[in-house]
């Protein structure tokens, strides 16, 4: 790994309201640029610790920017879930009461009210920031009346060969369900080239089984550990074409599944996640990690444009472009999603003293034919 080449970059991305005071001042967001000896280059906001963009070279050595993002902050406020980092309980957490060490969380209202990364001390907040030798640093304190004062720290690297390495840390002063992930939108024939060019993506995942993020737990079942694996869908561990075929036979329409590895020994070590490549451009991506299993998802909750209604919005992207159902993926290592011990307490829960840690990289490159 080589990053002593580096060179980063620092401006300004827009404004918002200082959110540590009641006054009319305002804060910064800072963007990062990290480029490499080759000019690929990745750009960090510290909006939610967000990743705006990453662009590597195809087959022809042109570069393209692979992440679904927007021009400005504006585009982010108004579209939550790009590109951000998330914390505590990740994913939808159903009705019923959760208990970290004996403290009572109200999870959700009813059955109905589904939410996804219900919590916004992380994701809708602008982390402080600094460089320290060729990496970006981001830090943010949340403090949350149930969870207590958790410390998160993020650092981003961008090596020579064209691996985006991010380390998570967090420490907390209560118990509490500590997950913190990215989530960005991929398309590796370029950001916005929609569901046609996703529909042509190869992936092979490391993986034997899964489940649906929005599956209902029955805390009582003796067999919470287990998941489903239905080999027609999701048996992804050979070479599978994205095409439209397989992802209409997913329910809802396409994947939203968290999938894991029962070999899985602890987040000590590092172990391969997933592979996509898209042929026509060459370009492929491997994600690492330590972590137990990976959110996979392909973008079909976003706006359906040939179905577009007066209640669904349009999404206008980077370069003012129209992102569309299927536009991208998204491979989001992180702990078992949504299980908890037999006493209803989650699985990745972060106690007084000890650290959590988050360990998981990007590694981009092209695949050539002779």
């Amino acid at each position: 790994m080589s990053i002593e080449k580096n060179e980063i970059k620092v401006d300004g991305f827009g404004m918002v309201p200082c959110q540590s005071d009641n006054s009319n001042n305002y804060e910064i967001i800072k963007r990062y640029t990290l480029t490499n000896k080759t000019k690929s280059y990745v750009r960090l906001i510290t909006w939610g610790a967000g990743v705006q963009s990453i662009s590597v070279p195809n087959a022809k050595g042109i570069l393209g920017d692979v992440v679904l993002g927007f021009n400005d902050i504006q585009g982010y406020l108004s579209n939550r879930f790009i590109g951000r980092t998330f914390g505590y309980e990740t994913r939808r957490v159903f009705n019923d009461i959760i208990s970290v060490n004996k403290r009572k969380l109200l999870s959700s209202t009813d059955d109905n009210s589904q939410e996804i990364f219900n919590d916004k001390s992380f994701d809708n907040v602008n982390w402080n920031s600094h460089i320290l030798d060729n990496q970006v640093v981001m830090s943010h304190l949340s403090d949350n009346e149930n969870k207590g004062k958790t410390l998160t720290q993020i650092k981003y690297s961008w090596t020579d060969e064209n691996e985006l390495h991010v380390n998570i840390r967090a420490t907390s002063t209560r118990s509490s369900s500590v997950d913190v992930t990215n989530c960005y939108l991929l398309n590796l024939a370029g950001h916005g080239t929609g569901c046609e060019e996703l529909k042509k993506h190869v992936i092979t995942l490391n993986a034997n089984e899964c489940k649906r993020m929005d599956d209902k737990i029955n805390f009582k079942d003796k067999n919470i550990l287990k998941y489903v694996h239905r080999k027609n869908m999701f048996d992804l561990e050979n070479i599978i074409l994205l095409n439209k075929k397989r992802l209409y036979m997913i329910p809802d329409g396409g994947y939203n599944h968290f999938f894991t590895d029962n070999e899985f020994l602890n987040n000590n070590y590092y172990r391969f996640n997933a592979r996509i490549l898209h042929p026509p451009t060459g370009r492929f991506v491997e994600v690492y990690s330590n972590q137990p299993g990976f959110h996979f998802y392909t973008g079909h909750d976003l706006p359906n444009f040939q179905k577009i209604n007066n209640q669904q919005r349009k999404m206008y992207g980077k370069d003012g472009i129209l992102y569309d159902r299927y536009g991208g993926f998204m491979v989001s290592p992180s702990c078992y999603h949504q299980v908890l011990d037999y006493n209803n307490n989650f699985l990745n829960t972060l106690n007084p003293g000890s650290v959590y840690h988050h360990n998981m990289t990007l590694k981009f490159g092209v695949k050539t034919y002779k």
